[in-house]
């Protein structure tokens, strides 16, 4: 079996952009309202949005007729790939939000809500590019139960190695803010 290349982009790059949303959520989640994450936060975000947006054109890369691609999303009720678009442009939105919530330093239970939405819309993504996969009828290893486990932890570790090197590489947790409520 040899994928193209756009595919394996598409996986990779998206992945780690969601995984790395799906990190950031559950950061803010439970620590909203520090001073030090506002620039970790705000920089995990518009990495995330680099990665999830260039692997969706990867694998908009990959159709046949890419001019005709947003016909995909009219398919939501029979097509994974039509549910994964939709959720992909709902995540981008509440990831918009969550970043307007960081910056405008909203409330600490807005951040903490909106952490818990980003972390959410990004498993779904995830979930759902996981049941394109495997729904395939053309490829047996992929119709395998471990498909979907396996992608969410793709995603999961990809994405908290790019937190990592986003709070590594200046970002980080130091000394406690004023928590506002």
């Amino acid at each position: 079996m040899r994928p193209a290349l756009s595919i394996l982009f598409f996986t990779t790059l998206s992945g780690a952009g969601y995984g790395l949303w799906f990190v950031l959520g559950l950061v803010l989640a439970v620590h909203a309202g520090y001073a030090p994450l506002t620039m970790p936060a705000l920089t995990a975000l518009a990495i995330g949005f680099v990665l999830s947006t260039t692997g969706l054109l990867c694998s908009v890369g990959h159709l046949g007729k890419p001019l005709r691609a947003w016909r995909a999303l009219s398919q939501w009720r029979s097509s994974w790939l039509s549910r994964e678009g939709i959720a992909a442009l709902v995540c981008a939105v509440v990831a918009l939000a969550t970043a307007a919530l960081v910056l405008d330093a909203g409330t600490v239970s807005a951040q903490r809500i909106a952490g818990l939405a980003l972390a959410a819309n990004a498993g779904v993504v995830v979930f759902c590019t996981a049941r394109i996969y495997s729904s395939l009828p053309t490829i047996a290893a992929w119709r395998d139960a471990r498909v979907l486990p396996a992608f969410l932890a793709l995603a999961f570790a990809g994405g908290a190695t790019w937190w990592w090197l986003v709070v590594a590489s200046g970002g980080g947790f130091g000394s406690r803010a004023s928590r506002p409520d």
